[in-house]
């Protein structure tokens, strides 16, 4: 009987001790696995947490992290394994660990520094300047990744590059350049190997009549956002849509108007999502803020009562929006807001910034 009782005890002990260990596991499971939003601006709080300009929130709740690191920035960054390729002032490029603000290096140019875009291997960095860390390199330049070690330039470009991004092995590039490779026609658009620095034959027909100025990729799509008029032979106000393997410009027509460009775009498989200094789309008054069909560009109704937003993310069905607002419909809203993306409702998530946002990169 007291051998029973002893088995039957060890048993129970042995099962509370998994159970404990499951929960104990899953905890910290759920904690790193939450997706978090890297927030740049003007704030130097977060609630009621000191946050310099950099602040690193816990999407679900809205808190700021432990993270109390500074990273200065001046243009959209890019984060990418435990990294943050940060600017300081115009015309410098930092890297930086990201959970410790731990600088590793530092590349500076004699220009301005105007995009960035990341791979494995290599951070390129297109601006308008004539030299890299004292060394020739006009407008577009590619550096190692860990070190910041420069190579050599990956093409010969005759103009400045304004925008870029990747997909897979190839860069593509906005500027107002019309010759790569000292003889290549390509009218402010193009497209290389990020491996060689080869030209790609993509190349929407006749290029663009304004240069780009913010490109995105999702799915097999490029967006491309600028002053342009025309883009590819068609005529497409602002944001455009292209086909990444052809070069084909597709039927997406938003057709903003007003005085600024798209700043910034987030996507789900049937909507894209955009703001920035435009006025109207279609003809229709909108405030800077707007959805619109992924395919047609044709307006949706979700339109939430908000203004001054630069930037914009999308997870899990609602559509956060930093910038520099203070109150939507009379409620409380700091800076940074979320929205339900179908209703355009607004959602309890206030982090409460101090002053303006400027940037947002959600890692989930």
């Amino acid at each position: 009987m007291k051998c029973t009782r002893l088995f039957t005890s060890l048993l129970l002990a042995a099962a509370a001790l998994a159970s404990s260990c499951d929960t104990v596991f899953t905890d910290v499971y759920d904690e790193v696995s939450r997706p978090k939003l890297y927030v740049w601006g003007s704030f130097t709080a977060m609630g009621s947490a000191s946050r310099a300009g950099f602040a690193e929130l816990d999407l679900e709740s809205g808190k700021p992290t432990d993270n109390d690191s500074t990273f200065t920035t001046n243009l959209l960054p890019v984060i990418r394994d435990n990294m943050v390729y940060h600017f300081v002032g115009a015309g410098a490029l930092s890297a930086s660990i990201l959970e410790t603000g731990t600088l590793l290096w530092t590349v500076t140019t004699d220009g301005n520094i105007m995009a960035i875009a990341a791979n494995e291997d290599f951070i390129f960095i297109g601006g308008s300047y004539l030299n890299l860390e004292g060394q020739p390199m006009n407008d577009l330049t590619r550096v190692r990744r860990d070190t910041g070690v420069v190579l050599p330039q990956p093409i010969a470009i005759n103009g400045y590059v304004s925008a870029m991004t990747l997909a897979g092995n190839t860069l593509y590039l906005g500027g107002s350049f019309t010759l790569l490779d000292g003889t290549e026609a390509r009218n402010q658009i193009a497209a290389i190997d990020a491996r060689t620095g080869a030209l790609k034959s993509w190349y929407p027909l006749n290029g663009t009549n304004s240069p780009p100025d913010r490109m995105w990729i999702s799915g097999n799509t490029l967006y491309v956002g600028g002053g342009f008029a025309l883009i590819g032979g068609k005529t497409r106000n602002r944001i455009a849509a292209v086909d990444l393997e052809s070069g084909e410009v597709l039927p997406f027509n938003p057709d903003l108007g007003g005085a600024g460009n798209v700043t910034d775009c987030t996507f789900t498989s049937d909507t894209v999502y955009m703001v920035g200094g435009f006025s109207t789309i279609g003809g229709v008054s909108h405030n800077g803020i707007a959805a619109v069909d992924r395919s047609s560009g044709a307006l949706r109704s979700w339109y939430p009562a908000v203004s001054s937003v630069s930037t914009i993310v999308e997870h899990d069905g609602n559509i956060y929006v930093g910038g520099g607002f203070n109150a939507i419909n009379g409620v409380t809203r700091n800076n940074l807001a979320a929205f339900d993306g179908v209703s355009g409702n607004l959602l309890s998530w206030n982090p409460n910034a101090s002053n303006a946002i400027s940037f947002m990169v959600l890692q989930k």
